[in-house]
């Protein structure tokens, strides 16, 4: 009997393992597809930006820097009538094809087509369905060591695909109505479509004015977050708006990665832990494991979120933009309110250098207010360090708190950058792109408008004294 069991026991074991890592079949209504999720990858969010992508899987291969992706796109036929494959691959997926496309044999009254392609070291095949309304697309794509292995799983998978017309799943989007039927809570049709866009592992936390998706971690974990985010902007509604009414309506949306790596797979900048995408409207980030430094980045991009809907879509000079990220980052904040801001040593060391005998000093105001971006971003460091003591100085300097001439430099430049910004829209015909050099008019007015009644050598005497103040005592 034991001996029986001795070779029972593994052949059991090997049997479940096979279970557990067999593909799961998952039918997406609103997509209108029935298709094998692949074991062993994990569905990433689909940002609101993306045009055609509709489902997104990631795999992470042990000792590969490099992820193996399996995606599904779609794309409407009657406004998008001249889309092939082959444009499908350089335009979207920006990709060289490379052999020639195989006609396979039609199913379900699609045309079905297969194709290889290659993106720098990466390879990839993408399998097309033609139909009369849709086209789809599903997309292997690996490091090159294991595309011959993955096209094989690639082949499997994508024979399984089956196709049904699109429906919603009316049930869950009358339940999230009614869940916020009533709700005081803000824009809740976004707060719909983002709860409606949660993929397997992530949930979603309402905030007074924030919606947290999360993912891995506690369910109270986001509160004091949301506490941060509250601060901030409750203080720039006060020092930055001319009234409380002006506060964006918007829910701002914040996505909790639950890793570095996954972070990285949508998208973040490796350079940082946290990031704001105008284009999804999101921010998102991750706990590096300093809940500190992960709240001081919380608070830098959630100045660009709040500003961005502020002034309607614009941005404001990079000075400005990113010296008022770090204001904010530098905030104390207690009972979701802003009670004080500490200096930040390493701008201070910056400076520090900047200031010393035979540095390079500070840029002059009359080119750094309007310093384009590619300069700005050029000297990342000692512009971040300048463009954040001119905000503090501009918020907190005794020469800007007489006679308000700080906050009143600020606030009109906001009021002139807002308004400039809704005429130059409302002077753009419906679907015309807007020009860069119409943009950087607009934030050149507001600014002249916002000096217009200082003398620019009176202010950057004050501010260079500032900064020797700041740079007086600096921790080494």
């Amino acid at each position: 009997m034991l001996s029986r069991l001795t070779w029972l026991l593994p052949l059991l074991l090997l049997v479940a393992g096979l279970l557990s890592a067999q593909d799961r079949r998952v039918r997406y209504l609103e997509i209108g597809v029935t298709l094998d999720t692949p074991a062993g990858y994990q569905p990433l969010p689909i940002p609101r930006s993306e045009r055609f992508l509709k489902l997104s899987f990631v795999r992470r291969q042990a000792g590969c820097p490099d992820p193996l992706t399996w995606s599904l796109f779609r794309a409407e036929r009657s406004t998008n009538p001249g889309l092939t494959d082959e444009i499908f691959v350089e335009a979207v997926l920006q990709a060289r094809m490379v052999g020639d496309k195989r006609d396979l044999t039609e199913r379900q009254e699609y045309e079905r087509t297969r194709l290889a392609f290659e993106r720098g070291t990466r390879r990839g095949m993408l399998f097309g369905y033609h139909g009369e309304t849709y086209s789809y697309y599903l997309v292997g794509e690996a490091p090159g060591l294991y595309y011959e292995d993955e096209a094989r799983l690639w082949r499997g998978w994508a024979d399984e695909l089956r196709l049904q017309a699109p429906r919603t799943d009316e049930r869950e989007r009358a339940a999230l109505n009614r869940r916020y039927a009533g709700s005081r809570l803000s824009d809740p049709e976004r707060r719909i479509a983002a709860r409606l866009s949660l993929v397997d592992g992530w949930t979603a936390y309402d905030g007074e004015s924030y919606l947290f998706l999360v993912h891995g971690l506690r369910s109270d974990a986001w509160r004091s977050l949301d506490a941060q985010l509250m601060g901030v902007r409750r203080y720039l509604t006060a020092k930055l708006l001319t009234h409380d009414s002006l506060e964006p309506d918007a829910v701002g949306v914040v996505r909790l990665c639950k890793d570095r790596t996954e972070y990285l797979d949508f998208g973040g900048v490796p350079e940082a832990s946290g990031y704001f995408s105008p284009r999804d409207d999101e921010l998102v980030l991750y706990n590096g494991g300093d809940p500190g430094a992960m709240e001081a980045v919380l608070r830098h991009e959630a100045f660009h979120q709040y500003i961005y809907a502020a002034l309607g879509g614009i941005a404001p000079h990079s000075w400005f933009d990113e010296g008022f990220g770090e204001f904010m980052a530098s905030a104390e904040v207690g009972g979701s309110r802003v009670v004080d801001f500490q200096p930040l040593v390493h701008h201070q060391r910056t400076l520090a250098d900047l200031m010393a005998e035979g540095g390079a000093g500070l840029v002059p105001l009359a080119t750094f207010l309007s310093m384009p971006r590619e300069e700005f971003y050029g000297q990342a460091r000692k512009h971040y360090a300048q463009a954040w003591a001119l905000v503090d100085f501009l918020m907190r300097s005794d020469y800007a708190l007489r006679s308000s001439r700080g906050s009143d430099l600020v606030r009109t430049y906001i009021t002139r950058l807002r308004q400039g910004w809704a005429d130059c829209l409302q002077g753009v015909s419906a679907g015309s792109p807007i020009q860069i050099e119409a943009l950087d008019q607009v934030r050149e007015a507001a600014l002249r408008s916002a000096l217009q009644r200082l003398e620019l050598d009176d202010l950057e005497r004050a501010f260079e004294e500032y900064v020797r103040q700041l740079v007086a005592f600096v921790p080494r």
